[in-house]
């Protein structure tokens, strides 16, 4: 008995007194195909305080394709530890979250995981859990959500060559590089190495070592990706030097003077001090390639701008002050260049404009001073009728330009001759452009960037709409006289996140423009210039559920196409009804976290009112969730920028009677707007853009 005592008790005193931590790791196989296997692994704070920083760590013979919704930081032998993406880095106590892999080989047991982190119960402490496995054969497993991440399988071929199922590869500087990997239906979007856009297969020619990256969201709305390291081998890089008075200088929105010593060449761009005054160059590329810009400038203060290259931002550059007009300093950025003629457009980012540039300087393989005449892709670029101009017929004029899903910079020119009313939709009746009669005759150019998607309205609607980009002139058609559309490579995007009071509702051109279903993104494209594309994914139906940031369908679009310096502007609170107060505050700052994770910038807008006379405290209110105030609540706390437009609405149809303001919304629906209450919201969205002075502000057209 003595004895029985003595060992004992360290036993006790340490399940006593040792501090537990509470957070699980399993592992469940979803699917598994004999050749591979799809996972989930789930990490769970059973903790008293917040899980940070966490990892997952497991022992499997396999070899992992693709994560979604964690990143592997290592993997040895076998052992293999993979994190968090950055938003769901913190899990609360009683939460979780789920990230996926596929490997291979298949017919493999789930691993035994374990989880370690700094919080739970305890810190820097971890834990193991035994893991599970479903059926290894099944097609129709499903995660979180119901809907099941789709394994990306690897193709490439170099120069033309035989597809190879492979992610990795060796190519020689130069080399034609080929990405196509399967299924080939659902959404693809691609990063790095030279990639870009929503094609399926990415065709590159690198000079340098590289990973593209592949995010593939299928018919559900689930999300995975793939790497694929290139690795090139050495080739040699030359250096090209435009100043202003050689080959490869386009121009200044300015002038070019000399009397600040220091410069080269003849003298220096000095850019007008305002928003747009650019610096433009041109460089000729015998294959896609990365380029290092190098600025040489001058500045008595600091000012920032972004740099463009064929019409999309790819970076910006800070030009801080050189403390005078004649101390000459150097900034760099590198960038990715097209086949053939690239324009390069240095853009100043606020109204103090650019600094004093000397000269740039190019470094890369394959590179010339270009000629300054690449297809036209705004307005100012515009001479005589464009190359697109035979796509249209009819009047209104219809234009089918084709291409496929991606951004498209648009520019149309007008007959000086023409002073009547002029207006252009795109895509889904996505308006772009509208323009008053004018009182006097003159040149008029529109230039605005279209988002074209598939399906081209709301991403879950069964009819697709025309294929590529299609424009619909409704007033000025005849005065047409040139038209250029040109694809443009991830452009500063705003992204819409909402319901289908929000929505690009179907054309419905043969109901009456009062009869017409109409969401507010869908007209507010129009009050934005030519430097921002608008992505609207709001949809019918659709709350805080669709973009949830834990696998969210419509929030894992949004996400893989986000990047820094987009905005994201979210409505949501129609659809609610059955969500409680905590929840829905939970899933909207989550996703405000998430947005600027990325660099992004956040925009919370109220509901607009339902026009049943009720007055603004007793709208949008379900159960124990106001969403007014759950809005205003998450917007002080995490100091975001709100649009109220539930108390606009509410305050215009107090102001003008309900029965007058019915005439802006669908017939005798009382939630859903027409093309007039479309255009009235978007309006006040923009006013308060205004006013408030939000940073967006920027890529608003001149009221």
């Amino acid at each position: 008995m003595t004895s029985t005592k003595t060992y004992l008790l360290p036993v006790l005193l340490y399940l006593v007194f040792s501090p537990a931590f509470a957070a699980q790791g399993s592992m469940t196989i979803v699917n598994d195909w004999g050749s591979g296997f799809q996972a989930e692994v789930t990490v769970t704070n059973d903790g008293t305080t917040t899980l940070s920083n966490w990892t997952a760590e497991f022992d499997m013979a396999v070899e992992i394709g693709s994560i979604w919704n964690g990143e592997l930081q290592s993997s040895s032998g076998g052992h293999f530890v993979i994190g968090p993406t950055g938003w769901n880095a913190d899990i609360a106590p009683g939460d979780s979250t789920i990230f996926g892999f596929t490997a291979t080989p298949g017919n493999l047991s789930a691993a035994s995981v374990t989880v370690s982190g700094d919080g739970g119960a305890g810190s820097n402490s971890s834990s193991s859990s035994t893991s599970s496995s479903s059926s290894s054969t099944s097609s129709g497993s499903s995660s979180s959500g119901g809907c099941t991440p789709t394994a990306i399988t690897p193709y490439l071929r170099v120069d033309g060559g035989d597809w190879q199922q492979t992610a990795e590869v060796t190519i020689s500087a130069g080399s034609t590089l080929q990405f196509g990997p399967h299924p080939v239906s659902g959404s693809w979007s691609w990063s790095g190495c030279g990639t870009s856009g929503s094609l399926r297969e990415q065709t590159v020619s690198l000079v340098s070592s590289c990973t593209a990256t592949a995010t593939y969201i299928n018919s559900c709305g689930a999300q995975s990706t793939l790497n694929f390291p290139v690795t090139v081998e050495s080739g040699g890089s030359t250096e090209t030097l435009i100043e202003e008075n050689t080959t490869g200088f386009c121009g200044v929105d300015g002038t070019i003077d000399n009397n600040h010593a220091g410069f080269t060449g003849s003298g220096f761009a000095n850019a007008d001090n305002s928003l747009g005054a650019s610096v433009d160059y041109s460089v000729d590329a015998d294959h896609a390639t990365s380029a290092t810009l190098d600025v040489r400038f001058a500045s008595a203060s600091n000012r920032p701008a972004s740099i463009e290259v064929n019409g999309s931002v790819a970076g910006t550059v800070n030009f801080n002050s050189t403390d005078s007009w004649t101390s000459w300093a150097n900034e760099s950025i590198t960038v990715e260049l097209q086949v053939g003629e690239n324009t390069i457009r240095l853009v100043p980012q606020t109204a103090d404009g650019l600094p004093n540039v000397d000269s740039l300087s190019i470094v890369g393989s394959g590179l010339n001073p270009g000629a300054c005449n690449a297809v036209p892709d705004s307005c100012s670029d515009m001479n005589g009728d464009g190359d697109s101009l035979l796509s249209c017929s009819g009047d209104p004029a219809v234009c089918l330009l084709g291409g496929g899903v991606g951004s498209y910079r648009v520019a149309m020119r007008f007959d000086a001759g023409y002073s009547g009313d002029l207006e252009v939709f795109a895509e889904s009746r996505r308006r772009m452009f509208t323009s008053p009669q004018q009182s006097a005759s003159a040149d008029r150019c529109v230039d605005f960037l279209v988002d074209v998607r598939d399906p081209e309205g709301e991403p879950y609607q069964s009819d697709h709409g025309t294929s590529g980009l299609n424009l619909r002139i409704t007033k000025g058609t005849g005065a047409l006289t040139a038209l250029s559309a040109s694809p443009v490579t991830s452009p500063r995007t705003l992204f819409i996140a909402g319901d289908s009071t929000v929505a690009d509702q179907l054309p419905q051109l043969w109901a009456p423009a009062e009869s017409r279903y109409t969401g507010w993104g869908q007209f507010i494209p129009a009050y934005f210039g030519n430097d921002i594309s608008i992505s609207n994914y709001a949809d019918s139906g659709e709350g805080t559920a669709a973009f949830r940031t834990d696998g969210g369908g419509l929030w894992n679009r949004i996400n893989a196409r986000l990047k820094s310096g987009d905005w994201v502007m979210i409505q949501l609170g129609h659809n609610d009804k059955t969500t409680s107060a905590s929840l829905y505050r939970s899933r909207i700052t989550n996703m405000v976290t998430a947005i600027r994770s990325k660099g992004a910038n956040p925009i919370l807008i109220t509901p607009m009112i339902r026009n049943t006379g009720d007055p603004l405290s007793a709208q949008h209110i379900w159960g124990d969730l106001n969403i007014r105030n759950e809005l205003i609540g998450v917007a002080n706390a995490q100091n975001v920028p709100l649009i109220d437009l539930m108390k606009l609405s509410s305050e215009w149809a107090e102001r003008i009677g309900r029965s007058a303001a019915q005439a802006y919304f669908v017939d005798n629906d009382r939630t859903h707007s027409n093309e007039m209450g479309a255009e009235l919201f978007s309006q006040m969205i923009v006013s308060e853009v205004r006013q408030q002075n939000i940073g967006i502000t920027d890529y608003l057209r001149n009221p």
